[in-house]
């Protein structure tokens, strides 16, 4: 048999565990950029998030500013009533 042949079957247990560690370093290479787009991915939809948590919270803003205006409105309203009531009662008793 050749003599080259008979040492790289001898070397053939060292030469398969070395492929499988550099299969493996693939792999791992391989997973390394899944977490990588998958931390991407996350940090985008985070921003995302807080893109939608600024607008909620600008929307909530303006609805407290509307409401405060309605309860002055409301307040105005009520004290037109009361007088219109007062008014009314003291025309009744005069009558």
């Amino acid at each position: 048999m050749n003599p080259l042949l008979l040492g790289i079957l001898e070397k053939a247990p060292d030469l398969i565990v070395i492929a499988k560690k550099l299969a493996d370093r693939v792999k791992s290479g391989r997973k390394n950029v899944e977490v990588a787009e998958r931390v991407s991915a996350l940090e985008k939809n985070e921003a995302q998030q807080a893109e939608l948590v600024k607008a909620m919270a600008k929307q909530l803003n303006d609805m407290t500013a509307v409401i405060k205006i309605l309860n002055g409105r409301i307040l105005i309203c009520l004290a037109c009533s009361v007088a219109a009531l007062v008014l009314s009662a003291i025309a009744l008793l005069n009558g």
